[in-house]
């Protein structure tokens, strides 16, 4: 049993360190994927943004050749009211310069309202898109990482693989099942042997029977604790 307790020492080392290659193989590609959705949104926030901006620009001309052209229609007016004659003319044409110089406030206040609503769209744009390469350097510069640790990992994650397959052949089969069985389970994930530590499972902490204690010290056959079911032994 001393032999195949020093096995089994050996393969959890060897599991842990294979967990660890594992659980970074699954969670540097899903905080990648992550990252990319984050960047897939700003690529929309831009477009967004840019479209916004185009339509803004296409109201500032349009409002822009309505001012002119009713500050040029003023012009006319103001120029026709020094040749009128009757007093209904002057009314008339009073009514027409009333009536064009609200719409020329109106028009100035629309004009001014839109350019800043411009120049905001365009300063959001800008940080926008300095976010966005930000961003799409980080991505970049973690997919580099990324790759070169998967390369660096993929020939010890082989290696280790065979390592297990060579420890997991000098047990028993009943020793394998058992380990096995273990190794698909997450509870023991970090460990799945504990040393027993003065009458008590040094991983779950829980007070062991004596009698059980004495049977893990004498090694005489595979013992897990009956509270968390990690292997036991007596550390010498």
């Amino acid at each position: 049993m001393d032999k195949n307790l020093e096995v089994l020492h050996t393969l959890e080392t060897v599991l842990k360190q294979l967990m660890e290659i594992e659980k970074f193989m699954a969670d540097a590609p899903a905080v990648l994927n992550e990252k990319e959705a984050l960047l897939e949104e700003k690529e929309k926030t831009i477009s967004l943004l840019e479209n916004e901006i185009n339509e803004t620009e296409k109201k500032l001309a349009s409002t822009k050749l309505d001012l002119n052209e009713n500050k040029i229609q003023l012009k006319k007016y103001e120029s026709q009211q020094l040749l009128v004659k009757t007093q209904k003319e002057v009314n008339a044409i009073s009514n027409e310069i009333f009536n064009t110089k609200k719409n020329i406030d109106y028009l100035s206040k629309s004009f001014d309202e839109l350019e800043y609503t411009l120049d905001e769209k365009k300063e959001k744009l800008e940080k926008e898109k300095k976010d966005y390469n930000a961003m799409l350097e980080d991505i970049n510069s973690e997919k580099e990482k990324v790759e070169a640790k998967l390369s660096e990992f993929k020939p010890k994650y082989e290696e280790l693989v065979k390592e297990k397959e060579n420890l997991y052949a000098k047990l028993p089969i009943d020793i394998q099942n058992v380990v096995k069985a273990m190794e698909k389970n997450t509870v023991y994930m970090r460990s799945f042997m504990a040393n027993v530590n003065d009458g008590h499972c040094s991983a779950c902490k829980m007070e062991l029977p004596p009698q059980f204690v004495s049977e893990v010290r004498r090694e005489n056959e595979l013992k897990r604790c009956p509270y968390c079911g990690r292997i036991l032994f007596w550390e010498k």
